[in-house]
């Protein structure tokens, strides 16, 4: 998340706007809406909390997959939730956003206080479940990738470290086997898979 909710949101909060699509102005909304509020956004780091939960199995029984099919099932598995994790992050961004310039506009009032407080809360259970989620994916991208350097070794036993990178690296690179049987074949499926897997993790650390 940004360190920044003010200068990425700014132009999309309206005066008198609903809270759901864009923010309302703080004097129409109640104490008692604000906390339904705090409560969705409770909810959906609660998501992000699970998602992680998720994505750290998966990941376990990623490095020991057996098949090709099983492969390319928890590749999608994990597509899906790094996605969604990302959807869930952006609008929890949007909504704190939102709650930032609502409380700025409360002034002296008596409610400034206990919302200030609940703002910074969520902030903060937020950020620390973000930075989590981030430190998961590098430690496993790269697991993902001496899983790689090993699992090419086995097609490729006389390859270089400096080959084996270059094709982490690069999604255009072609891998290029040995021997031409089944469970070659089924090495190099899951190799791909992990490689794009790799991408997808390195990609969502920037979420």
């Amino acid at each position: 998340m940004s360190n920044n909710h003010s200068s990425e949101q700014n132009d999309e909060i309206k005066d008198g706007e609903d809270i759901e699509s864009g923010g309302p102005s703080s004097s129409s909304q109640t104490l008692g809406e604000f906390y339904k509020e705090v409560n969705s956004i409770k909810d959906m780091i609660r998501e992000i909390k699970n998602n992680n939960a998720a994505l750290r199995d998966l990941y376990k029984r990623t490095l020991t997959v057996d098949t090709e099919d099983e492969s390319s099932r928890m590749s999608r598995q994990i597509d899906l939730l790094i996605s969604e994790t990302s959807r869930i992050s952006s609008e929890i961004n949007r909504k704190l956003t939102i709650m930032e310039q609502s409380n700025k506009s409360l002034g002296g009032q008596d409610q400034a206080q206990k919302r200030l407080e609940q703002h910074l809360a969520l902030v903060k259970d937020f950020m620390d479940t973000m930075t989590n989620y981030r430190d998961m994916q590098t430690e496993n991208a790269r697991k993902f990738k001496e899983r790689i350097t090993e699992q090419y070794r086995k097609v490729n036993p006389d390859a270089t470290q400096e080959e084996i990178s270059q094709f982490i690296e690069n999604d255009t690179n072609k891998i290029q086997s040995s021997s031409q049987s089944d469970q070659s074949n089924t090495i190099i499926s899951e190799i791909q898979d992990r490689q794009r897997d790799v991408r997808r993790i390195e990609n969502s650390i920037n979420v």
